[in-house]
């Protein structure tokens, strides 16, 4: 959630390998690339200290640097706009792209997704004006975030709503761990109902074309792209 540059892509690992209360998070690239070229850390689920650890000195790239400028550089006039279609448009249609979107206001999920047509890859909950914004993301280890409703269900999932879920089984207990995050639960719980800041959507240059010209999108930053060889 603090890291929406990182992804979970393995949980325990698997057989032999399997270790119990061990995650391993890797940079988040677009499909069909991997993150392994900026390195992947292992670290024990139930050591927050040793996760924050982690969390702190995850090495930064391009798409950090985009998540961090996430209301800078807005599309003020038509001219950066077009140079934002020319730059889409160079890439060619075997390049997959990764663009960080900020939006002019906070919406509600539901109206980002009429913007993003597709489901988001991750939804942005505050601007990170101080660093990284707050996030949510589609993991498929979402039952290891302490629920599976929406693993096991085929119903369309809502980021929100699984946030705001893994926010309700926190209490008074996690607040040690939450702060080693600089986090804290108070605040944390008012945050989904504050609506979505920003996205990062990857996708082929052309699909991305259109979110240039909607006006709710304030700015738009191509992050990182991958060739489909």
């Amino acid at each position: 959630m603090t890291n929406p540059d990182y992804r979970v892509v393995q949980f325990g690992g698997a057989g032999d390998d399997y270790r119990e209360g061990w995650t391993t998070v890797e940079a988040r690239r677009p499909s069909p690339s991997t993150g392994s070229e900026y390195g992947g850390w292992s670290t024990r689920l139930d050591d927050a200290e040793g996760a924050a650890d982690v969390s702190r000195n995850l090495s930064g790239w391009s798409l950090t640097g985009a998540l961090v400028k996430l209301t800078a550089d807005p599309l003020q006039d038509e001219d950066e706009r077009r140079q934002v279609k020319r730059v889409l448009r160079s890439l060619g249609p075997s390049v997959k792209v990764e663009v960080v979107v900020g939006l002019r206001e906070p919406l509600p999920e539901p109206e980002v997704r009429k913007i993003t047509v597709r489901t988001p890859d991750v939804l942005l909950f505050s601007t990170g004006p101080n660093g990284k914004p707050l996030s949510w993301d589609g993991s498929t280890y979402c039952d290891s975030r302490g629920f599976d409703a929406w693993c096991s269900s085929r119903v369309q999932p809502s980021y929100t709503r699984e946030f705001e879920t893994w926010i309700s089984l926190l209490g008074p207990g996690d607040e040690k761990a939450l702060t080693a995050f600089g986090l804290n639960l108070d605040e944390l719980k008012t945050v989904p109902a504050r609506g979505v800041h920003g996205f990062v959507l990857s996708g082929w240059p052309a699909d991305l074309l259109t979110l240039v010209d909607d006006p709710t999108v304030m700015s738009l930053r191509v992050a990182d792209i991958a060739v489909d060889v």
